[in-house]
């Protein structure tokens, strides 16, 4: 838009009021409702130069970008959530500040519940290990890598990280529901794998007792007459050299 510009805006309900809606609004908004809103430009700034910005500017932004994708999370719009927290890690890096650093830690927290949601594994794994780089006690980080390893079908090191953030808050119910179900998921995983080594040995034995008394006695009988004609070829390769 150019200064002084006015402009339709036409908006899906994820980015105005949802499914939710707002109904004690003047006039109300119905669930599920596409806005028109009418933009005037009136002046313009430029925006923040991070590599010159205070903590405390880092930290207003940064939680204001945080606050703006907890909101699209809470209204199932996961991927706006994990740009939202994508801009607050970059306003908030490049600082040594530790409160800074334990902000950007819950937004990488944050990014790694909305990258589960749409089953980003890889993305939600590595949000999850730069939390556990600086804090590897961290009990949300714990669990949710944990989460990630289960989504990617590795049950017995997702184990692992689920029990540790279970030891760490022994109290949280949702942690040890997920403890017992995956030790459950264990569990089949390992009948299912006895049950496939058996099948596979009964389909061996079955085979060989299948065949009959030609092939039984075949392969000892060939076997031999294959022996008896190296031996033979060896025999005359020895006499030829000497």
């Amino acid at each position: 838009m150019e200064l002084d510009e006015v402009c339709e805006l036409v908006t899906d309900p994820k980015y105005a009021y949802g499914k939710a809606g707002k109904p004690d609004g003047n006039p109300p908004i119905p669930p599920d409702a596409k806005l028109t809103y009418e933009l005037h430009l009136l002046a313009t700034r430029d925006g923040p130069n991070i590599t010159n910005m205070t903590d405390e500017e880092r930290l207003i932004l940064g939680e204001k970008k945080r606050e703006i994708g907890n909101n699209l999370y809470t209204k199932g719009d996961y991927s706006g959530a994990i740009s939202s927290y994508q801009k607050a890690i970059k306003y908030l890096s490049s600082s040594v500040s530790e409160e800074v650093q334990s902000l950007q830690m819950k937004c990488w927290n944050n990014m790694a519940a909305a990258q589960l949601k749409i089953k980003a594994y890889s993305a939600a794994e590595k949000s999850c290990s730069q939390v556990l780089q600086v804090d590897p006690e961290n009990v949300k980080a714990l669990f949710r890598k944990g989460k990630v390893l289960a989504g990617k079908g590795e049950t017995e090191n997702a184990l692992v990280y689920i029990k540790k953030a279970d030891q760490l808050d022994p109290g949280n119910k949702t942690i040890r529901g997920e403890v017992n179900r995956l030790k459950q998921l264990l569990a089949l995983e390992k009948q299912s794998e006895r049950s496939m080594y058996r099948r596979m040995v009964g389909d061996f034995a079955g085979a060989n007792s299948n065949t009959n008394n030609r092939s039984m006695f075949g392969w000892p009988l060939v076997f031999g007459a294959t022996v008896i004609a190296l031996g033979g070829i060896l025999m005359a390769v020895y006499l030829n050299r000497h």
